[in-house]
């Protein structure tokens, strides 16, 4: 019985590799310091430009570093991926294909988005952790107020009522919008 679940989990984790077109496109360093290639999954493609979804997580990172009344446009992670990110990640041509959208060019998935994309298939979006643990995943929108922010849990429902902004439980999965012609 083991066995088989080891090996469920195993094509669990596969799913993302064989449900969704991807692309790869920037490195980061893990928390191991090693250099790895993004993976980004497309979730649409429209007039040309396509909204990508990073399939692996970036790590944990709080949404912000102070519990405190907070919007994405103020969050310590809208500065981060906008800034660090953004700059380290990426070679000057890669920035130049990505699409600037409400005033970022690096964002996370809002709740409407998730619920379009999850439903359409919850498996593409699964997530683990190093230690191939389901993990959650930080949104773009607030939670219950702006001391929350949403996420989606390990099993893939949408929880609009948040984690505490300062918590540093969810990963981070960021979207980007890139020009394909």
């Amino acid at each position: 019985m083991k066995k088989l679940i080891a090996v469920l989990v195993i094509a669990l984790m596969a799913l993302p590799a064989l449900c969704a077109k991807q692309i790869i496109m920037g490195k980061y360093k893990d928390d191991k310091g090693q250099t790895k290639a993004i993976r980004w999954i497309v979730l649409e493609e429209t007039n040309g430009t396509a909204l990508l979804l990073c399939r692996d997580s970036l790590g944990r990172k709080q949404y912000n570093e102070i519990s405190q009344k907070t919007s994405w446009e103020e969050s310590s992670v809208c500065k981060y991926l906008n800034g660090d990110f953004l700059q380290k990640c990426f070679t000057k041509q890669e920035r130049q294909k990505i699409v600037k959208k409400e005033g970022f060019k690096v964002r996370l998935l809002t709740v409407k988005e998730a619920e379009k994309y999850l439903k359409k298939d919850l498996t593409c979006f699964n997530l683990f952790d190093k230690d191939r643990r389901p993990v959650w995943w930080w949104l773009k929108d607030s939670g219950v107020d702006e001391i929350h922010a949403a996420f989606v849990e390990p099993e893939g429902r949408i929880n609009k009522e948040g984690f505490g902004v300062a918590t540093a439980h969810p990963e981070l999965r960021p979207v980007i919008v890139v020009k394909t012609k």
